[in-house]
């Protein structure tokens, strides 16, 4: 009987260690799939705020178009955290749709973007043009009627896009008669500006595209089988504990039974015995259990844990990274702001190095790094890295070639400001840059 006993508590502390280890493999589930469902809600709010944005007319739409930029660089910070997220989890539900609808959404979304800001670029070239015309008449009325020109083909003769283009073909004409200097400047506008028509003819799919309930409806589908996972993991941990408890109220049930062969002055306290120890397996294991919970709430705890002082270094004319502008545009959410960070670390650290090579092989193309760099730079408040971007960039579009002072300047500027971003993201808040 002794020996039987002994087996039962054996196989009682066995059934234990098996119920903590499924428990703690549930519980690390739960806590992954949860963050999940956080992420998707983030994401979610963060596209129907870009799509409500997209809703107001051009003139204005444009002149958001940065603070757009910015929310779409916080929905790819999102995404990669959701892709994280569900490669490193246990038993994590499959986001391989939703982050294929995601990456297209956030495509098309730039294009549309892309499109304000090279209206609002083209805007400011005509004024530039008009103003450097001088006395010269004839310029000054062919960018006139070149602003017009765009305004009708934008809002009016969108149906007739065909006719804005033979008009921009006369224009051509009558510039050749123009001085060299006011022709090459004017025909750099026209080329500029059929590229501004060119894609903002396809801004009707976009709309149509970035409008599409499709995303809408992968979210709430991945947002009610994540609901039902959880659903699921908390019913197979009731069942796991409760099938854990009929067991052990079992095994402490047998071993308080008296043997029938036995002396009763020797049965009473082997009774006893017996009681204690069964006793005991039963509160051990519900001690453990209360250990188990509290490592738990410790590991969640730890997970909200607040992030690192953050004290800014500033250089002789300005901060690398404008902590504030970052923070008042996204409500002082520092989460956010890390997220933007930890993506401009990953994506452009070696932009200068990438600059360097395309300036020997693809000209265009670097000028489309030098002003991916202007706006993200631009869009994180790191103005010192904006302005010299913006140079190189005005120097490409020139056709100029971009002197070995300025890729040096440029190398040092961005070496600095990631420098600075990672520093921001050993820190603990972020906060104390408002005050300092």
């Amino acid at each position: 009987m002794i020996q039987a006993r002994s087996v039962l508590r054996r196989f009682s502390w066995l059934l234990f260690v098996i119920w903590s280890i499924a428990a703690v493999a549930l519980w690390t589930s739960y806590r992954s799939t949860e963050q999940s469902v956080k992420a998707v809600d983030e994401l979610g709010t963060k596209i129907d705020e870009v799509r409500n944005s997209f809703r107001f007319e051009l003139p204005y739409r444009v002149q958001h178009a940065d603070d757009i930029s910015l929310t779409l660089q916080l929905i790819y910070a999102v995404r990669l955290q959701l892709e994280s997220q569900s490669k490193s989890a246990l038993w994590a539900p499959d986001v391989t749709q939703l982050l294929y609808t995601t990456d297209r959404f956030l495509e098309s979304a730039n294009k549309f973007v892309t499109s304000d800001l090279e209206l609002l670029s083209l805007a400011e070239a005509l004024q530039e043009t008009r103003v450097a015309a001088g006395g010269s008449d004839a310029l000054q009325a062919m960018v006139a009627r070149l602003g017009a020109h765009i305004l009708d083909a934008l809002f009016i003769n969108r149906a007739n896009n065909q006719t804005s283009y033979q008009e921009l073909d006369q224009l051509f004409i009558e510039s050749m008669s123009l001085p060299q200097a006011q022709r090459d400047d004017f025909q750099r506008l026209l080329a500029q500006a059929s590229g501004v028509l060119s894609r903002h003819a396809q801004g009707k799919y976009l709309v149509t595209h970035l409008s599409s309930p499709d995303f809408t409806s992968q979210l709430r589908k991945f947002e009610d089988e994540v609901h039902l996972r959880l659903e699921h993991l908390i019913l197979m941990m009731t069942l796991l504990s409760g099938s854990l408890l009929l067991v052990f109220s079992y095994i402490a049930y047998e071993t308080k039974q008296p043997h029938p062969n036995k002396d009763p002055h020797l049965s009473e306290p082997q009774r006893l015995g017996g009681t204690s120890c069964s006793e005991q397996g039963i509160q051990e294991p519900n001690e453990d259990v209360n250990d188990v919970s509290q490592c738990s709430n410790h590991k969640a705890s730890d997970f909200h844990a607040p992030a690192a002082v953050y004290e800014p270094r500033e250089t002789a004319e300005s901060k690398f990274i404008d902590i504030d502008k970052m923070l008042d545009a996204l409500s002082g959410d520092e989460e956010s702001v890390r997220m933007l960070l930890d993506v401009f670390i990953q994506d452009h650290a070696g932009d200068s190095d990438k600059l360097r090579q395309l300036l020997s092989e693809d000209l265009e193309h670097a000028q489309r790094v030098a002003h991916s760099l202007k706006g993200v730079s631009g869009s994180l408040g790191a103005m010192p890295l904006h302005h010299i971007s913006a140079e190189i960039e005005d120097l490409l579009k020139q056709g100029s070639q971009v002197p070995e002072s300025v890729l040096l300047k440029l190398t040092t500027i961005l070496e600095s400001t990631i420098l600075f971003a990672k520093d921001s993201l050993e820190t603990e808040t972020l906060q104390e840059s408002l005050t300092d």
